[in-house]
């Protein structure tokens, strides 16, 4: 993975190794409006304002709940390949711990009953758990995994991390085949190269 994504103005340095033909974007109107640009592109040079309304209403929904979660951003795989896009993405979230907590018990809050793994990284705690839905949207034909890792932040006493959700969609009867876990092992390697500061 020799790609980082070009790095979008925020205030917390981190940084990710990626395959070639992904970015970031910020989880701000500026992103969401440079993302829909791209996503539209094709469908306006084909004169086609039906599929550009949906792609827009799509994008729009997806930054909508980015910015309920109050993400830092997404990066995404945006050059389209020989067969078709990659229906995956990797959304950063804070963390932030109330007084009184820890970010243990913050992460278990997150994760619900999902059962969270505990991993020991370069002298920090991370924690990891996975989401599986047997729907997208109420539609049955799809499912989807999410890929939780939440990273402490360094130099405090663990009332901070970031939450890094990498999730995939597919068809259902495709979920557990061999395309499905390539792409999770793509995730968990992806996130595996995460680092505080600026790219090196």
């Amino acid at each position: 993975m020799p790609d980082t994504t070009a790095p979008a103005q925020r205030g917390i340095a981190f940084s990710m190794l990626f395959p070639p033909g992904w970015r970031e974007f910020r989880a701000d109107a500026s992103g969401e409006a440079e993302l829909t640009e791209l996503a539209t592109a094709g469908a306006r040079q084909a004169g086609r304002a039906d599929v550009v309304l949906v792609i827009r209403q799509h994008v729009h929904r997806m930054f909508d709940g980015l910015r309920r979660r109050r993400a830092i951003g997404v990066h995404l795989p945006v050059e389209t390949l020989a067969g078709g896009a990659l229906p995956v993405s990797l959304t950063v979230v804070p963390v932030r711990v109330a007084t009184g907590s820890t970010l243990a018990r913050t992460v278990h809050t997150i994760a619900g009953v999902a059962g969270v793994e505990e991993l020991p990284v370069d002298g920090a705690t991370w924690y990891r758990w996975e989401e599986h839905a047997d729907e997208l949207d109420g539609d049955r034909s799809g499912a989807s995994t999410s890929l939780h890792y939440v990273v402490p932040r360094p130099g405090g006493d663990g009332e901070a991390g970031l939450q890094l959700i990498y999730a995939l969609v597919a068809l259902a009867e495709d979920r557990g085949g061999e395309e499905a876990r390539a792409l999770e092992r793509l995730g968990h390697g992806i996130i595996g190269t995460f680092q505080w500061g600026p790219p090196q």
